[in-house]
């Protein structure tokens, strides 16, 4: 399907995104256990595109032009941390060192990842 022709298929996907939060939204506190909205709004993302065997072309338009602008979605933790800093200041060693961590293995993780899914899809180029 051509993007010109399927105009439509952006909107429709932005509005599935946003039912999807709303339905994640309602179902999360019903869970036995505790799950953030958000985290298990992906879960059901990812479970729904493994199922379809693919990424429809308006989620791929929708996030392509979230992750060019991923910055904005700091703006309210950068805002949270200046207005709390007082609080945060006799944690700041510590807090730190789990964000050292955290990224570090975060980054371990992706790269074994990658290549491990390198290995079983060699890219075409």
């Amino acid at each position: 399907m051509k993007s010109r022709n399927a105009w439509w298929q952006i909107p429709l996907s932005a509005a599935a995104l946003v039912l999807l939060l709303e339905i994640s939204a309602r179902v999360a506190p019903l869970l036995p256990f505790t799950l953030p909205v958000p985290l298990f709004a992906l879960f059901i993302l990812l479970v729904s595109f493994m199922l379809l065997g693919r990424v429809p072309a308006g989620i791929r338009a929708i996030s392509k032009v979230l992750l060019s602008h991923l910055s904005i979605f700091f703006v309210l933790t950068v805002i949270g941390v200046g207005l709390y800093m007082q609080q945060l200041l006799p944690w700041l060693s510590t807090l730190g060192f789990a964000l050292v961590i955290s990224t570090a293995v975060s980054l371990v993780v992706t790269a074994w990842l990658a290549q491990k899914l390198e290995k079983e899809h060699p890219s075409a180029d």
